[in-house]
């Protein structure tokens, strides 16, 4: 099961990164600049609102980009934070903070980070 888990999560987090790389750049900034060329060459009278939401498009593709990415990566993550050997475990982060018990700082693993974001 956990094996499952771990490649469900790392298969998220790369269709994320996909996802947001696709609607950031493809659909929001190219898509964007395509439509404010289409209505330049375009025959009929400029349409304002097509041309003002194709400037709004462009300025919001990188937000709506992560945004978008972190539908995916967010859950993937959570996957991740499911396993055991996972990389910000206690036994791990006694050995990267210390062994003092009173000076070692809590660790949020990914599913608890995926509950806390509200996602």
């Amino acid at each position: 099961m956990r094996l499952i888990l771990g490649f469900a999560g790392i298969l998220m987090i790369l269709a994320g990164i996909a996802f947001g790389i696709y609607v950031g750049v493809a659909v929001c900034f190219v898509g964007g600049i395509v439509d404010i060329i289409n209505q330049i060459k375009s025959d009929s009278p400029v349409d304002a609102l097509t041309v003002v939401w194709a400037i709004v498009k462009i300025f919001f593709a990188a937000p709506i980009g992560y945004i978008s990415a972190a539908l995916l990566i967010l859950p993937g993550l959570g996957l991740l934070g499911l396993m055991e050997s996972s990389f910000l475990s206690k036994k791990t982060s006694k050995k990267i903070i210390g062994n003092d018990e009173k000076h070692s700082a809590p660790v949020i693993t990914g599913a608890e980070f995926y509950i806390a974001s509200g996602l």
